[in-house]
């Protein structure tokens, strides 16, 4: 299975669909615990986005969760070429 990470925006866009489960099924999606993080805040909210992220905490023992590896020093360049 090939895996693909996703950050918290489009895992929200995401949630808004009913394309969730066809994606799991499909890929391993990884996530930081920063993603995590953000998705349990903006589910505490009242709106649309808190619902498409509470679909993803549902299910969050199917995504793999990886630890952030950045530090808020470092650039997403120096990541992505390491």
């Amino acid at each position: 299975m090939k895996s693909i990470a996703i950050d918290t925006s489009a895992l929200v866009s995401l949630g808004h669909t009913e394309l969730i489960e066809e994606i799991l099924e499909i890929y391993d999606v990884v996530i930081s615990n920063g993603v995590l993080d953000e998705l349990e805040n903006i589910g505490k909210r009242e709106d649309d986005d808190a619902k498409a992220a509470k679909k993803w905490l549902k299910l969050s023992s199917r995504l793999k969760i990886k630890e952030d590896e950045t530090s808020d020093n470092e650039s997403i360049s120096s990541v992505i070429s390491a």
